[in-house]
C-alpha cells in the first residue's frame, strides 16, 4: 500500500528521475494522474473522468456503458453527445448555442438553439436534399399549414398547401 496522498507536483507513485509525473490520491475515492506537475486526468468514485488539459482529437477515445460524453467549459456551459442504440443526440445547455457542421474550415450548415437551420453551400453549387434519390418526401411546414411546400419523392410531384400533389 502507498500511505502518502500526494499532489500534482509530488505524486505518490512516480517514475524514477521524474518526480512531478505519476499517480496520486487527490481526495476520498479519487485518483489523479499528473504530468509535469499538473493534473491531467481525475477519476472519481462513480467512474466519471475529468480531463484537465487539451486532448488532441486524434488520440481521444471515450467508452461508456451509457454511450454519452459531456464536455464542460467552466462558466460557459456544456456540450454533450449521446447514443441510446437507435438515436444520436447532440446537445448544449447554453442559451445561445449553435451547432455548426464544418467539413473544412468553413461552416456549411448551422442549427441555432431556436430551431433555425441555415445552409451555406459552395458558390455555384446547389443545396441538395435526398442526394441518393430514394423515395423520400420533403416537407416545409408553416404555423397554419402542415404542407406549405410538399415534394413527393415517389411521384416526383410538388404541392403547395397539399400533402398529395396532383399532376
Amino acid at each position: 500500500s502507498i500511505d502518502s496522498t500526494g499532489s500534482a507536483s509530488s505524486p505518490s507513485l512516480i517514475f524514477n528521475g521524474d518526480d512531478d509525473t505519476g499517480i496520486y490520491r487527490s481526495g476520498s475515492d479519487t485518483l489523479t494522474i499528473a504530468t509535469g506537475g499538473n493534473d491531467r486526468l481525475t477519476i472519481a468514485s462513480n467512474g466519471a473522468a475529468t480531463f484537465s488539459s487539451t486532448i488532441a482529437a486524434t488520440s481521444a477515445t471515450f467508452t461508456a456503458s451509457t454511450a454519452s460524453m459531456s464536455l464542460v467549459k467552466p462558466n460557459q456551459g456544456n456540450f454533450s453527445l449521446s447514443f441510446d442504440g437507435s438515436n444520436s443526440n447532440i446537445a448544449s445547455n447554453s442559451s445561445g448555442a449553435t451547432i455548426n457542421l464544418q467539413p473544412s474550415s468553413t461552416t456549411r450548415m448551422s442549427l441555432a438553439v431556436g430551431g433555425t437551420l441555415t445552409t451555406f453551400p459552395l458558390a455555384n453549387k446547389p443545396a441538395v436534399f435526398n442526394a441518393n434519390s430514394v423515395d423520400a418526401d420533403f416537407q416545409v411546414k408553416s404555423s397554419g399549414n402542415a404542407n406549405m411546400l410538399f415534394v413527393d419523392g415517389g411521384t416526383n410531384r410538388v404541392g403547395i398547401g397539399k400533402s398529395d400533389p396532383a399532376r
